[in-house]
């Protein structure tokens, strides 16, 4: 005698797989959340480096247009120590910082802690004459 299944019995258990299956797809969700709230600190922080090369910038211009009588009469090393403690493996080097006449030409850069094999760049150039 062969013995049929009702509708009941074939439906026993699928609670469960459904169950497993939705919590799958909420980890699945959950794991990339996780992923764009990293990213998104990374940018935050990269960000903040930008703006703080930038801030480093603007300052020895401005120093430079009011103190100086000629931009090449400025003293870097001060500025260029605080390049280096403000940015993580912050340089502004002679080659790449220079003055021509009164043209200023900038090129900070820094690495990130975390990939320390990326160099990032803040480049500005400013034309510094003394008011008459």
């Amino acid at each position: 005698m062969k013995r049929t299944m009702t509708g009941q019995q074939r439906q026993a258990g699928s609670f469960l797989i459904e169950a497993l299956v939705s919590l799958m797809i909420f980890m699945i969700g959950l794991i990339a959340l996780l992923g764009v709230a990293a990213q998104a600190t990374n940018q935050l922080g990269q960000s903040k480096f930008r703006n703080d090369a930038s801030y480093l910038a603007g300052e020895l211009i401005g120093e430079m247009w009011v103190t100086a009588g000629t931009p090449a009469a400025f003293n870097w090393t001060a500025w260029r120590a605080r390049v280096a403690d403000t940015l993580p493996g912050g340089l502004c080097p002679v080659a790449s910082c220079y003055v021509t006449g009164t043209m200023v030409v900038l090129d900070i850069t820094w690495t990130d802690k975390k990939d320390p094999a990326v160099t990032h760049h803040y480049q500005t150039t400013a034309q510094v004459a003394k008011n008459s």
